[in-house]
């Protein structure tokens, strides 16, 4: 029997492919699809527009597959069979009240910081990425505690970002001699080629800015001689540190603007109101769509011109689809459940770790998670929500924050969320011209058959336009330079 089996929260990658002959794996994609005849699959890119990733067990090349996290293949006398082994299982303790809270509290405090030293061991060099946020800030501070050595922690920065944390960093590290800061600020000049590189990397096309920051620090940590290094990955998605898990009350009305479906009928040449009303419409009546495309950012109006009607309303239902576990666990365990569970499952492994992995793997680093350990996870659904979470997301991580109060100063758990993209939005509008021509070169490509390049050349030809659709031009600038090095 062989046997092969992935990570219960995906934090590294294995792709296969079957057919007559057997079965191929491997933990990289590119590895293995030049062995054979190559197809893109139609559905991926539908599910890369609308959620500006690949959700598994999909992948951009057809016939070729993810593990699914949590999963395992046996091949036992010519039979391939894939089997879960473990998911997340929500059971919010009738024994756990606001009495004896603290207690469970601790006990989350103790596995994390427990998780933290084991993922500390290591012959080699270890450093930290610090953003300034809750979550490296722990896990930088939690490594000191251990370490009692110094260490390089890696920062950086982008010319024209709002909200840099690089004040935040100063202040967590002021008082402990043993924390090293090796800081750097990314140059608009520079960012063209540091994308040229990550694009041929890839496995598979993905908008997430945060690969930008995630490749450069990795090569700093190569550079200065730290091969394994920990992150603070995982916190949003474990401790509610996103605005999407506290649902507005505005979409409760949904049933109310019904209605509004005959937007849809709408003649095309009625302007941007259309795409407005056409996005809140469809975020109003469908939670899994809106959850979906509040997390990528894209606007669905957007979508419905480039697309066309048909392969929009596909689009939707591939998404309602696949993600249909946040609309299951909204009717059972509420909005924020709802959004962790599905985050965990698909936004976390296919996204953002996909990225992470891509990028330290390209520069030989090994990059360490300690808050995506299964057992804190095991601790968080077992406890009741209303002790949990806060009152709405000024209040966000506030159990994270809680139990790590006396490891942080108030400036960093008082801070506003900053986030680790690059200010993407601002190069698309300070640099048009380079962005128009590099997406109508993908009129060359075989998207012509899933893309509207009418209206695509009617967006990018108004200045307008372009400041308001600059997050969903980016993510069709991604899709073209992946397709350059790929297709």
């Amino acid at each position: 029997t062989l046997f092969i089996a992935r990570d219960r929260l995906g934090i590294k990658p294995l792709y296969y492919h079957t057919n007559k002959n057997g079965l191929i794996f491997s933990s990289t994609l590119n590895s293995m699809i030049n062995l054979y005849e190559k197809k893109i699959d139609e559905d991926s890119i539908l599910f890369y527009l609308f959620a500006g990733y690949i959700p598994s067990p999909k992948t951009i090349w057809k016939n070729f597959y993810k593990l699914e996290p949590g999963h395992y293949i046996t091949i036992k006398n010519n039979n391939i069979k894939i089997k879960k082994y473990w998911d997340i299982t929500v059971n919010e303790s009738n024994k756990i009240n606001s009495k004896n809270i603290n207690t469970h509290f601790e006990k989350i405090k103790e596995t994390i910081i427990n998780s933290s030293t084991i993922q500390s061991r290591s012959d080699a060099n270890v450093g930290v990425f610090l953003s300034g946020g809750i979550d490296s800030s722990i896990i930088t501070k939690l490594y000191a505690e251990n370490s009692n050595k110094k260490f390089n922690t890696y920062t950086l920065d982008f010319e024209g970002k709002k909200n840099n944390e690089i004040d935040n960093v100063r202040s967590l590290i002021k008082d402990d001699k043993n924390i090293n800061n090796i800081y750097e600020i990314l140059s608009l000049s520079k960012n063209k080629e540091v994308l040229e590189k990550i694009f041929k990397i890839f496995d598979e096309p993905n908008s997430d800015s945060a690969s930008i920051p995630s490749f450069l620090l990795s090569k700093s940590s190569k550079d200065n001689n730290d091969k394994v290094v920990l992150n603070g990955c995982g916190g949003d998605e474990l401790f509610g540190g996103y605005d999407r898990y506290y649902i507005k009350k505005k979409f409760y009305l949904g049933n109310i603007f019904n209605k509004l479906k005959l937007i849809l009928g709408i003649k095309k040449n009625i302007f941007d109101a259309y795409d407005n009303l056409l996005n809140y419409e469809i975020k109003l009546c469908n939670p899994t769509i809106r959850f979906v495309t509040n997390t990528s950012g894209i606007n669905l109006g957007f979508l419905r011109r480039i697309l066309g009607k048909e392969l929009f309303i596909r689009g939707c239902n591939l998404v309602e689809q696949k993600f249909s576990i946040y609309d299951q666990n909204l009717k059972i365990n509420g909005s924020s459940f709802a959004g962790m569970i599905t985050d965990i499952k698909f936004y976390l492994p296919d996204n953002l770790l996909y990225v992470a992995d891509q990028t330290s793997m390209e520069n030989s680093i090994e990059m360490r998670v300690p808050l995506l350990d299964h057992r804190i996870i095991n601790l968080i659904f077992k406890t009741p929500q209303k002790l949990f979470f806060g009152k709405n997301f000024k209040d966000s991580k506030k159990t994270l924050k809680n139990i790590f109060s006396s490891l942080l100063n108030q400036r960093i758990i008082k801070s506003k969320k900053s986030g680790f993209n690059a200010p993407s939005n601002e190069w698309v509008k300070n640099d048009p011209k380079y962005f128009q021509s590099e997406i109508l070169n993908l009129k060359k490509s075989n998207l012509n058959n899933y893309l509207n390049f009418y209206e695509i050349e009617k967006i990018l030809s108004s200045e307008k336009k372009i400041n308001k659709y600059s997050h969903e031009i980016y993510s069709l600038f991604c899709l073209k330079k992946w397709f350059d090095f790929h297709v």
